[in-house]
């Protein structure tokens, strides 16, 4: 069942990040396993080194949802600031697929909406951009701008309704519904779970929220600008971001739940600093959306990553020759992808990578493959 896999999945990207995050794995009973956490992480009113997470060792067995969603609730909560949306995205899908059903909620504060209304202006553009961002996060998490890819972000956008609201500050529900969106890649036919969408979605509001309207310090930090690239389209930052300021509230809570997975993320107090830093972040962030470069080039490869093995999330990078530089370009690939280039690394051989992708500071990002071809040796490309 495609539930199983997931649970699978999730508990296996857990383990992987606890044990490189420096936990200690120590076999328990009852098919557990306890990680215990390094010294000096700094959890208040507990001795460190006796703090522990466990995950089972058969994810697929009675009760073990709750053991793996309670140990992702866990490394959000420890690691909050910390990049873990694939973690998160796929508690998400998980409960989803298991029954939960996969809601957006955004609360309203401000003086206007103390009686728990909301005027017609603000709650019109709000609608406006939550439509442009459900649609244009589909389409980035589908692959792109192709027609298939519009009818089905056009789709999945008008599938999401509106729940009953409540009284106080005004209080938005929306339902995504819950279905697979079939996705053109390499090497057939995929498919992304509307709960994906959902919680990419969400991802993005959080970065905003977290790395953005805080300090701004998202536009300075490399990891942060390759975090943001993975997340945006040069269409979703603008309608997030018009989602946050444009209905011209003081404050705005948002939540992302299905099942047992909630999340949750807050502007706090909208000031126009903020609001200016909002604006020039999408202006800095569009330069690399938008400074794509079609790609075609051969190296040798320098590293191989795969984080999830069930998730198609895995990491290659290669050295080559660029416009007679060497240079480094990193690329996320599918599973089938990854075991080509898996199966080149072990016999010596270059790959080819054609695709589009942005300029960092010390490499070439690669944001989406569209060939990767086993050849005999490296050479320099264009």
């Amino acid at each position: 069942m495609k539930s199983d896999e997931d649970l699978i999945a999730l508990s296996s990207q857990l383990a992987e990040f606890l044990a490189e995050a420096g936990w200690r794995r120590v076999q328990g009973k009852r098919g557990l396993s306890f990680f215990f956490a390094p010294p000096g992480l700094g959890i208040q009113g507990n001795d460190s080194s006796e703090y522990s997470i466990a995950l089972p060792d058969q994810p697929v067995r009675p009760g073990a949802e709750r053991i793996v969603h309670d140990a992702a609730e866990a490394v959000r909560t420890l690691y909050r600031g910390r990049d873990l949306n694939n973690i998160l995205e796929s508690a998400t899908v998980l409960s989803a697929e298991v029954g939960g059903v996969a809601t957006l909620t955004s609360r309203f504060i401000d003086r206007s909406t103390a009686s728990g209304s909301i005027p017609l202006l603000s709650i019109k553009e709000y609608l406006s951009q939550l439509e442009r961002s459900l649609y244009h996060s589909a389409k980035f998490k589908l692959g792109g701008d192709s027609p298939p890819n519009q009818a089905a972000a056009q789709t999945f956008a008008q599938g999401c309704r509106f729940l009953q609201t409540s009284e106080g500050s005004f209080v938005t529900e929306v339902e995504i519904p819950s279905m697979s969106l079939r996705q053109a890649d390499l090497l057939g036919q995929g498919e992304v779970h509307t709960a994906h969408v959902g919680a990419a979605m969400f991802s993005a509001i959080e970065f905003l929220v977290s790395k953005v309207l805080p300090s701004g310090a998202a536009t300075e930090a490399e990891e942060d600008i390759e975090t943001a690239i993975g997340l945006f389209s040069v269409d979703s930052v603008d309608a997030l971001a018009k989602l946050l300021v444009g209905p011209g509230m003081e404050r705005v809570e948002f939540a992302f739940s299905a099942g047992r997975a909630r999340r949750s993320a807050d502007t706090g107090q909208l000031t126009q600093e903020k609001i200016e830093r909002l604006h020039d972040f999408v202006t800095f962030i569009k330069k690399h959306l938008t400074d794509e470069h079609s790609l075609d080039v051969t190296g040798s490869i320098v590293e191989l990553r795969s984080r999830n093995p069930e998730g198609d999330r895995n990491y290659i990078r290669l050295v080559t020759k660029y416009h007679g530089d060497r240079t480094f370009i990193g690329a996320t690939l599918t599973n089938d992808q990854y075991q080509l280039a898996v199966d080149a690394h072990k016999k010596s051989r270059a790959i080819r990578l054609v695709g589009s992708g942005v300029r960092m500071k010390t490499q070439i990002r690669m944001r989406k493959v569209v060939e990767l071809e086993v050849v005999a040796s490296a050479s320099g490309s264009t």
